[in-house]
């Protein structure tokens, strides 16, 4: 997956979505979080729900969403619209605009918390009910451990403030910063919603960046790098270096998709304790120095996505993978997963094992016009 690209905004006629106000609290908040492919998923309530709903906290979305689904089953009113363009299958259409009365992430509350109504199909297999958008965290110095999977609201300034230091700017709401990558310095977004490699570029870019790489590219059969809301193809490489502040990295893969701007995502930030100060509109970083920097993509070689039908495909191959050397095509319909003892497990466990950093093999039954057949997969290295 890649960033959530809203695409072009036309501004709605109320302001729902810049609106909101947090509910006062005096002491730093520490709260859990659970974490697939480094992306940090929060238990939510809305209003006075008695259910908890399952949300992905993502610096790199403008604004908070809520799937159609959630918002029809509370009869969340309709505040206004706005027309959004670039979303994945839609082109442009018009979204809704709801106003929650009171949007809670444990003890932390934003009340009259705009947000907007979105299908998130394209990433259900996640299981996902909404995104925490800049809207709701704009109001609040947060810390993600992710080595501990703890997610803290407003901590203790003095326990961070030896860690390396980046300058933040705000872009309609995003958090920015300036990124040097080779001898080139550009503007990236903080984005915990990317989990594609350390650093995504605009393909349009590819030839300014050739004399930075130190490997092949690899391109992708369909779309292999998948947003929370778009798509794109892209093409994989290793870039000689990247400087962020004052932190520098060599060898670090990159990925070329067909986006507006460079960001940074969870595969890059989760080598860090990352505290974002959006009040004071600056990051620190302290190391993981457990967390080893790959300079390969150690990978399957697909992607997937569920279709309107509920199935779910490959959407992706990377060419010379071992998904695309065992004839894995695109529009394959994954039809089991099993254990390494040849076990079928449920789908929700089987995204678990597809992402795994510890896991190495994966079997599979897949089908297509052809017919089913099983296919066995051992991660490689996909960067020469």
């Amino acid at each position: 997956m890649s960033e959530l690209e809203f695409g072009n905004y036309i501004s709605p006629k109320e302001g729902v979505l810049t609106q909101g106000k947090p509910i006062e609290f005096s002491n730093e908040i520490v709260l859990p979080f659970s974490s697939t492919a480094n992306l940090i998923f929060v238990k939510t309530r809305i209003n006075d729900s008695g259910e908890e709903y399952r949300f992905i906290v993502d610096t790199g979305a403008q604004y908070t969403v809520i799937s159609d689904q959630v918002a029809t089953e509370l009869k969340l009113e309709k505040k206004s619209e706005m027309t959004i363009s670039g979303l994945y299958r839609y082109g442009s259409k018009p979204v809704d605009i709801v106003q929650i009365n009171r949007l809670s992430i444990g003890e932390i509350g934003i009340e009259n918390c705009g947000a907007l109504v979105l299908d998130l199909e394209a990433i259900n297999y996640l299981k996902v009910d909404g995104l925490i958008g800049a809207n709701f965290l704009k109001f609040f110095c947060i810390k993600i451990d992710y080595k501990n999977q703890l997610l803290t609201f407003n901590p203790n300034k003095s326990s961070y403030q030896s860690a390396l230091k980046i300058e933040l700017i705000s872009k309609n709401g995003i958090i920015t910063t300036m990124l040097r990558i080779g001898s080139n310095e550009d503007r990236a977004i903080i984005d915990t919603g990317c989990v594609n490699s350390y650093l995504t570029i605009p393909l349009k870019f590819l030839e300014q960046y050739k004399p930075m790489l130190n490997s092949p590219l690899i391109k992708s059969k369909g779309t292999a790098s998948s947003g929370l809301i778009g798509q794109s193809e892209c093409v994989i490489s290793r870039i000689g270096s990247i400087q962020l502040g004052d932190f520098m990295a060599r060898d670090l893969p990159v990925d070329f998709s067909n986006t507006n701007t460079c960001y940074i995502g969870n595969t890059f930030l989760s080598h860090f304790t990352v505290i974002i100060d959006y009040p004071a509109m600056e990051m620190r970083l302290i190391p993981d120095t457990q967390k080893k920097w790959e300079n390969n993509i150690f990978s399957y070689g697909f992607s997937i996505r569920k279709n309107k039908a509920g199935m779910i495909q490959v959407m992706g191959i990377w060419e010379g993978s071992p998904a695309d050397l065992a004839g894995l095509l695109v529009g394959d319909e994954i039809v089991k997963v099993y254990n390494e003892v040849n076990s079928e497990i449920p789908f929700d466990k089987s995204i678990e094992l597809i992402f795994s950093e510890k896991n190495n093999t994966l079997k599979l039954l897949v089908k297509n016009s052809q017919g089913e057949r099983e296919v066995v997969l051992n991660k490689a290295k996909l960067l020469l």
